[in-house]
């Protein structure tokens, strides 16, 4: 795993108890996923996460200005 991203970001999995605090922001729409290899043990179910989030338009996604994106937005691939 990489400790930091080219930005000097630290790249973490966090944990409390037993809930990943990563995947509970995402799948409550706080938060969108964003990955970096080869950190990927959790990806699967970050992005599951993800998509039932925006599916249920919760948090971030009930907006209809968040309908594409960030990452999408910027390499200008939005549909």
């Amino acid at each position: 795993m990489e400790d930091r991203d080219r930005y000097d970001r630290a790249l973490r999995y966090v944990w409390v108890d037993s809930t990943m605090v990563n995947w509970a922001m995402v799948r409550r729409g706080y938060a969108v996923l964003l990955t970096y290899q080869p950190n990927v043990q959790w990806v699967d179910a970050l992005e599951e996460a993800q998509a039932r989030a925006r599916e249920e338009r919760l948090g971030l996604w009930s907006m209809e200005g968040f309908d594409c994106p960030p990452r999408n937005f910027r390499n200008g691939t939005c549909r």
